[in-house]
């Protein structure tokens, strides 16, 4: 080997790791201490995080909740459950006027439906 090659870059000495903090050698880097790394992310509700499908299913479960909920309270429903409530207009002679009360709503908010009385 070159002698200029080996007095520049030294290669009788320990090299120097620059991607760990600048430290001689792996002995000096690593700890006895243990470091817990927490996961990125929203947390689980449970131990353990949900699958797509129990997610789907806890969605519906709001959903039809929320429909529910908004037989009787339609200025206050979210729009999904007025749409709901609107699906279920032909399952009875309730349903149809909750269906009305839901459409009466989704035009006052959005402006298209001018109720009188």
């Amino acid at each position: 080997m070159n002698a200029r090659i080996a007095a520049v870059f030294n290669f009788d000495s320990v090299p120097i790791c620059y991607y760990r903090d600048h430290h001689i050698n792996d002995k000096d880097a690593m700890s006895d201490r243990v470091v817990t790394v927490t996961k990125r992310g929203r947390p689980p509700i449970g131990e353990q995080a949900l699958s797509a499908a129990e997610r789907k299913r806890a969605q519906r479960m709001r959903d039809s909740r929320a429909a529910i909920d908004a037989i009787g309270d339609e200025q206050n429903a979210p729009l999904r459950a007025l749409l709901a409530v609107l699906g279920r207009v032909e399952a009875s002679e309730q349903a149809r006027l909750s269906a009305q009360r839901a459409w009466a709503e989704i035009g006052r908010r959005y402006k298209f439906v001018t109720l009188t009385k």
